[in-house]
């Protein structure tokens, strides 16, 4: 990722960072980013935690500095008890944006032992029961069905969490059955999801499915090389495509860092300046139901 420093394109949105507050250590707070994010002429950002809902402190950040900031609720069993509509539907109360289907409680990713996440609420406890969304037959929980038609009542983004490639392609046809208008596919290429080409394509096709590919993965323990991500971007797409960075841990670049290295890093691969604002700008304000085309001007307090 070396090269010389290009201009961000205006109007960026990042649609999966890691702030503090939260229960693990997080570079920065909600406010610090966001002013960060504004000064680079960032549109926007949604903050993401595993164990807590962050759509009523977004709304406030937004407010203080005037960037579209929103929040979510991830169905972790730390932040919402798991699959639990009428949390959903408190979270769109509140403002948010995008619902998570479990990520650090997924059966996937409990039985995969992805982790690195503190038990809560202190050391030694066990962990909590995985989040179930398949049973042994391979039907979806009924409790999917509710939440998937709070999502679509409430009008917000469904993402995928941290599901098999299985259960991801189980949901997203649901979801479309359920009347849910926008899906992205939480970072479909991470080893422990290895939603594959073919299937990202059949998704791609039916329309209003992102792929979020995340600059994290270019970093340790991963360490993937860009051209390996520019790769599947080909292969799917760009107007499938989010580039997002899932960055905020203490150890990594600083969101706005890591996304100027990762917009380097894809034009250095041979993607084309407008390739890069359809995946930064263009696709996530798409994928969050907003104009793609129109930014608001939002006046601090």
């Amino acid at each position: 990722m070396s090269g010389p420093t290009r201009d961000l394109p205006t109007g960026i949105i990042d649609t999966h960072v890691h702030t503090s507050p939260d229960a693990v250590p997080r570079l920065l707070d909600d406010l610090t980013l966001a002013r960060r994010a504004r000064a680079a002429g960032y549109r926007g950002l949604v903050l993401k935690s595993h164990h807590t809902m962050t759509a009523g402190r977004a709304g406030l950040v937004a407010d203080l500095t005037g960037l579209d900031v929103f929040g979510g609720l991830a169905l972790n069993a730390y932040s919402s008890g798991g699959l639990n509509a009428p949390a959903v539907a408190s979270a769109a109360r509140l403002g948010a944006k995008v619902v998570w289907l479990p990520t650090i409680d997924s059966s996937n990713h409990v039985m995969q032992d992805v982790g690195n996440f503190p038990t809560l609420p202190g050391e030694g406890e066990p962990r909590p029961t995985p989040v179930t969304i398949v049973d042994e037959s391979g039907q979806l929980n009924p409790l999917v069905d509710r939440v998937l038609a709070a999502i679509a009542e409430c009008g917000l983004t469904l993402a995928t969490g941290h599901l098999s490639a299985e259960e991801v392609m189980l949901v997203v046809e649901r979801a479309r059955r359920r009347g849910v208008r926008r899906v992205i596919v939480t970072h479909p290429d991470m080893p422990f999801i290895g939603l594959g080409v073919d299937e990202q394509r059949e998704l791609a096709a039916a329309g209003d499915v992102w792929f979020e590919r995340v600059a994290v993965v270019m970093y340790p323990p991963l360490d993937w090389p860009a051209s390996s991500v520019a790769e599947r971007v080909r292969a799917v797409g760009v107007e499938s495509t989010i580039m997002a960075t899932d960055l905020g841990q203490p150890h990594n670049p600083c969101p706005v860092e890591g996304m100027v290295r990762y917009v380097e890093a894809m034009l250095d691969c041979g993607l084309s300046r407008a390739d890069i604002e359809t995946m930064t700008c263009v696709n996530p304000a798409r994928a969050l139901g907003m104009d793609p085309l129109r930014q608001e001007t939002r006046t601090a307090r």
